[in-house]
């Protein structure tokens, strides 16, 4: 079947390419005809040559301005060439001149379903729904998993905080140069258990009071 419709489209390719060279020999004979120019302009879009398609059927615009067929082949090979916003302004000058507008205004709206596609669609290009970056999944341990070949530091060890004795607390605190309070020798003579020294004047009276008796 593929075969047969490649076949088939070759065989109208090969028919239009004929024609197109009857048409235009018949031209050279009557110029002034504008349905010779318009069918050769048909024939150029059948081939999607749009460039002569546009250029034969403004010609027969030319020659007979209310010609219908020769506005609507015009204006469609500006179409098709890109130029939208032409073929338009094209239509509606050929829908002042025209007494039968219908294949012309069949055109302006496909024209006009195309413009409103391609701005429907580069809208929705410019404004695409909100996606979040997929994050990978990774477990995460409490310790730290050291990568092969690396080296963790071991830390230092921990010494044991000693409390200062009484001797050494004593020795660290410096003479200030008074005189040892009453207190201080009480407790230093609990201490050792020994009595104080007696005063020399304390002695002699002890002596006196001896002899008396």
């Amino acid at each position: 079947e593929a075969a047969d419709s490649l076949e088939v489209r070759m065989t109208a390719m090969q028919q239009y390419r004929l024609a197109i060279r009857k048409y235009s020999d018949a031209i050279q004979l009557t110029p002034q005809n504008h349905r010779l120019w318009s069918n050769r302009a048909l024939c150029h879009a059948a081939l999607k040559q749009w460039d002569q398609c546009r250029e034969d059927g403004l010609r027969s615009t030319q020659l007979k301005s209310d010609f219908s067929k020769g506005w609507f082949l015009v204006a469609k090979a500006m179409w098709k060439e890109g130029s939208r916003s032409a073929a338009l302004k094209q239509i509606e000058v050929a829908l002042r001149l025209v007494s039968q507008p219908e294949d012309l205004l069949a055109l302006k709206d496909n024209i006009l379903r195309e413009v409103e596609e391609k701005a429907t669609s580069r809208s929705s290009s410019k404004t695409p729904g909100l996606h979040l970056p997929q994050m990978r999944s990774r477990s995460v341990s409490p310790c730290i998993t050291p990568t092969p070949g690396s080296r963790v530091a071991t830390p230092p060890p921990v010494s044991p905080v000693r409390t200062p004795s009484r001797t050494s607390q004593a020795a660290a605190e410096p003479s200030s140069g008074r005189a040892p309070s009453t207190s201080s020798r009480k407790r230093s003579t609990s201490r050792t258990g020994k009595l104080p020294a007696m005063p020399a004047h304390v002695a002699r009276a002890f002596a006196v009071f001896g002899e008396e008796d």
